[in-house]
């Protein structure tokens, strides 16, 4: 899945669950920056070995969810994810490179900020 630059601006989450032939996913930069309150998660996807994600990207979502892939490498540009309260890395048993740029996970001083990465 390519998403190129300046795409889906106003597209409020992304979900992205149980795609199993799914190997690569890259968003490029200022994609989905438009709309507050979003969802950001992959889940269930066995053989998904990559995640790029431009710079300021989702910059208003609130969650990232990345759960039980077969990820290798993920790579978060700066400036995305500026606003986001929950971010989930779990049972990401293959992930061998976490690249997170500047101001990304920021969260948000008025509310509680959560940060979960486990493994089974």
């Amino acid at each position: 899945l390519i998403v190129g630059d300046e795409c889906f601006q106003f597209v409020k989450d992304l979900r992205i669950v149980g795609l199993n032939a799914l190997e690569k996913v890259e968003i490029g930069k200022q994609c989905f920056c438009k709309a507050s309150g979003g969802v950001f998660e992959m889940r269930n996807c066995e053989n998904l070995k990559s995640v790029r994600i431009g710079s300021n990207s989702c910059v208003l979502w609130n969650e990232f969810v990345l759960r039980n892939c077969g990820v290798e490498s993920v790579e978060i540009e700066d400036d995305s994810f500026t606003n986001c309260s929950e971010t989930v890395f779990e049972d990401l048993n293959d992930l061998k490179s976490l690249k997170i740029g500047k101001e990304v996970f920021r969260g948000n001083e008025e509310e509680y900020n959560a940060c979960v990465m486990k493994s089974k």
